[in-house]
């Protein structure tokens, strides 16, 4: 049951950057990171009875999360909004927070590192790079502006790993509800995010920079959906075994973007791409093959 709903977690996962990467890339950045954290926060706001108290320790931690989270999603929007990049290509690098969760889990709640961790590491660092490698150049600057987008899926990547052990962290110190810390969670991102667009001066805020509002709003509630199914699961499962199944999303874009190649699905329901480059049948072998490393490497760290 709790692996079904990871896979199902995944897939909604997926299903979300989809939509925001279809029907809004062509929105503000700032526009999109605010908006997802309020519409978020309204989604879950109906049902505040549910909502406990939490001690100041564990109330400061969701705090410093939300603070990244929010920082992360406007990298990740960013990226989203590149014209180069397609989502198979940005979406694997995502799940290379698995090594950083083993460690973090070594340091923070006391788990064995499994002998082969490194050697795992080590692979899914090959496969992130075979991604990389589809945009060539002569230089290693051309390089390093050919996957700005990369970058930026770093700190998600990042954000992530110290998300899903924080997570983890809370639930051994008690029995605590997993919607009440996802609720909170929210109410400090909506305060993080608000600071981080008030601080740019950009006033970037307004609903209408987002080019297609009604998809936006379809997306959030997937991801507020998905977010709670997985705080759910990961209450009940060990950290080290729900991060390599929810390793299939990025096989779930690869597919999506092959179908939507073939049968034009976004163009069926009025959205539209971003305008990419043909991608050769050597960028997608290296995307099938950096794929492949990096979910080999979540199962290399499996290994006892």
């Amino acid at each position: 049951m709790l692996i079904a709903l990871l896979i199902a977690t995944s897939v909604l996962s997926t299903m979300v950057h989809v939509v925001d990467r279809a029907a809004n890339w062509e929105s503000d950045v700032y526009a999109m990171t605010l908006w997802s954290s309020l519409v978020q926060l309204l989604l879950i706001m109906p049902f505040i009875g549910l909502v406990g108290l939490l001690p100041w320790n564990i109330t400061g931690v969701l705090m410093g999360v939300a603070a990244l989270t929010a920082y992360a999603r406007s990298r990740w929007y960013m990226a989203l909004s590149s014209s180069g990049d397609s989502l198979s290509r940005l979406l694997p690098l995502t799940h290379a927070s698995s090594f950083i969760v083993l460690i973090l889990a070594a340091v923070f709640l006391g788990e064995k590192l499994p002998p082969l961790a490194w050697l795992g590491g080590v692979v899914m660092v090959v496969g992130a790079m075979c991604i990389s490698m589809e945009q060539p150049a002569a230089t290693f600057k051309a390089f390093l502006l050919a996957n700005v987008a990369l970058a930026l899926v770093l700190s998600q990547s990042l954000s992530r790993a110290i998300n899903n052990v924080s997570y983890k962290w809370i639930f051994n110190q008690g029995p605590y509800d997993f919607f009440t810390i996802y609720f909170y969670l929210k109410v400090f991102e909506f305060i993080a995010v608000g600071t981080i667009v008030a601080a740019s001066k950009s006033y970037r805020n307004r609903f209408h920079m987002i080019s297609n509002p009604q998809a936006f709003v379809g997306a959030r509630g997937l991801q507020t959906f998905s977010g709670l199914m997985f705080i759910f699961v990961l209450n009940h499962m060990d950290i080290s075994i729900a991060e390599p199944i929810s390793a299939v999303g990025p096989l779930f874009a690869i597919a999506w973007e092959w179908f939507d190649r073939r049968y034009h699905i976004v163009k069926r329901f009025g959205g539209r791409d971003p305008p990419q480059k043909p991608v050769s049948r050597t960028a997608w072998t290296l995307r099938l093959i950096g794929t492949a490393l990096i979910i080999g490497g979540f199962l290399l760290l499996q290994i006892k």
